[in-house]
């Protein structure tokens, strides 16, 4: 996205300060980063979201890239930033998933307000553009809640469960089938590993 810039001062010209007193128009351009993931429509982010409304999750999964995640970091560190970040910037949304897209990243990342599928799609567009595998996950019908979602990361060589919307961070399967009662089809899905993750 090109820029105006006018310049007034001091300028560096082969490797020397020069001061100007005269007013100099540059054109720059602002580079966004490449983000990987699916922003077609019937994307996992938003199954129905036009266009218009991929493009504005896109951006703020640019910015985010751009903003918080470095080179050299660890996968761990890459979902705990993501993780952090969904967490202070997205409030539950109480009034329900069919109001302001509350089951979709857009609700979750642009919006500010999701519902458990909208955190888990928001932290899948998040991890898809770290680079971290994740998987975005559908408890069925003999869970202590049939409709909740979450999502599956890997960190360290090994998956785990990760649920942004109830704070539960790099979860073994035995911690999330005892203490919140989900169940879910594994079939297509990685094997999470049956503990927490230990750092």
């Amino acid at each position: 996205m090109p820029h105006l810039q006018k310049l007034r001062g001091t300028e560096n010209v082969n490797g020397k300060n020069i001061y100007s007193d005269k007013s100099v128009a540059r054109k720059i351009t602002l580079k966004s980063p490449t983000v990987k993931g699916d922003y077609s429509y019937g994307s996992v982010y938003g199954p129905y979201l036009d266009t218009a409304h991929l493009a504005q999750v896109r951006s703020v999964v640019q910015s985010f890239k751009l903003n918080y995640i470095r080179k050299g970091m660890s996968d761990y560190d890459k979902v705990l930033t993501a993780f952090n970040y969904l967490r202070s910037n997205c409030r539950y949304a109480y009034r329900g998933w069919q109001y302001n897209y509350a089951n979709t990243a857009w609700g979750a990342l642009v919006y500010g307000e999701a519902q458990c599928s909208g955190y888990a799609r928001a932290m899948k567009a998040l991890c898809d553009a770290s680079g971290v595998d994740c998987r975005y996950v559908h408890a069925n019908a003999k869970a202590s809640n049939p409709s909740h979602q979450w999502n599956q990361v890997k960190v360290g060589g090994k998956w785990y469960i990760l649920d942004a919307q109830s704070n539960g961070f790099l979860l073994g399967t035995n911690t999330w089938i005892k203490q919140a009662g989900m169940s879910w089809d594994t079939k297509g899905l990685p094997t999470c590993s049956k503990t927490d993750y230990k750092r």
